[in-house]
């Protein structure tokens, strides 16, 4: 799930880059896992996974993915 989601987010900011007069900023609601807002919501015992650094506090491959695409020119 992890390579899933660098790849996905990687995708997003490829399009979003491709489109820099309509898209201005993307805004992560959290900063790690741990936290995220969508853990137990709409599900009570459910985790979520979907910010850039997991629960350990250390960087996902999505951080890659979307690094990698903002140094693609």
């Amino acid at each position: 799930m992890a390579e899933a989601q660098a790849r996905y987010y990687g995708r997003i900011f490829r399009v979003v880059l491709k489109h820099p007069g309509v898209v201005t900023r993307v805004t992560f609601w959290g900063t790690h896992d741990w936290t995220s807002w969508l853990n137990f919501w709409p599900v009570a015992g459910r985790t979520n996974h979907p910010l850039l650094w997991g629960r350990d506090l250390k960087p996902k491959p999505a951080l890659g993915g979307v690094l990698d695409a903002l140094a693609t020119p």
